[in-house]
């Protein structure tokens, strides 16, 4: 899947990225921030969709496949498909996890994810004016 369907008019591409581990997370926010994009993080389920419910302009999640939290994140990119279906839906997971039963729309990867294959799957960080 090519995320780049999430991008939209806006200056900035906002992206909500969740991982449990902040040693995961911070350096890949930060990589992405360098390359321009708007980053919110979230370590759970629970925080990721209190962001998508008061972030409207969040358009792509890139989740880890297993975060804690009242879902997993397998089951957070169905429930952001289901009531976000715009929004560019990325799963990162172990190879050995099964990703045959996600919805169609969902982009995934094996980690280690390197940080340009990520890159080129992301709408650009600057939209073109309308």
């Amino acid at each position: 899947m090519d995320v780049s369907a999430a991008r939209t008019h806006r200056s900035e591409c906002s992206i909500l990225l969740i991982d449990h581990s902040i040693a995961t997370r911070a350096p890949l926010g930060e990589l992405l921030r360098t390359h321009g994009y708007r980053v919110f993080e979230a370590a759970n389920a629970d925080e990721a969709i209190d962001l998508l419910n008061s972030r409207l302009e969040i358009e792509v999640l890139v989740t880890d496949a297993r975060v804690p939290g009242s879902m997993g994140g397998i089951a957070l990119a169905e429930w952001v498909r289901k009531t976000r279906p715009r929004m560019g839906v990325l799963v990162v997971a172990d190879p050995d996890l099964i990703l045959q039963s996600i919805d169609e729309g969902v982009a995934c990867f094996t980690r280690p994810l390197p940080a340009n294959d990520l890159l080129a799957v992301l709408p650009p960080p600057k939209a073109n004016s309308p």
